[in-house]
């Protein structure tokens, strides 16, 4: 099986910026842009129980947004690093997240491939 990771750029933090990823091991990582992987990353997401496989940066970096295998969107507070709101509700996984505003949240899957 290959492994797969995802990720997304917040430019807004500190230095500069973080890159935050995810992919099959469930667990979001939040690293300085730079830092070597075998460092330790500024912060570690758990909270989705299968793969990762959508994230989404908000347009003002204050969140982030995960989609899963699980069913689930998570929309996680950046500093705060907790899963503050679950997007349960989806009829399969969230292959596809959009951090439009805080009160807009897009998500979605595809629902044929052709």
């Amino acid at each position: 099986m290959s492994e797969y990771k995802l990720s997304a750029t917040l430019e807004e933090h500190e230095d500069d910026g973080l890159v935050i990823s995810g992919g099959k091991d469930t667990i979001i990582e939040a690293r300085p842009v730079g830092k070597p992987p075998e460092d330790n990353a500024e912060a570690l997401m758990i909270g989705h129980a299968h793969n990762i496989c959508a994230l989404d940066v908000s347009p003002k970096g204050n969140f982030i947004v995960s989609g899963s295998w699980d069913s689930t969107a998570r929309i996680w507070h950046i500093g705060k690093w907790g899963s503050s709101v679950i997007l349960e509700g989806h009829e399969g996984s969230v292959w596809a997240v959009l951090a439009y505003e805080f009160d807009m949240i897009i998500t979605g899957r595809p629902i044929s491939v052709r």
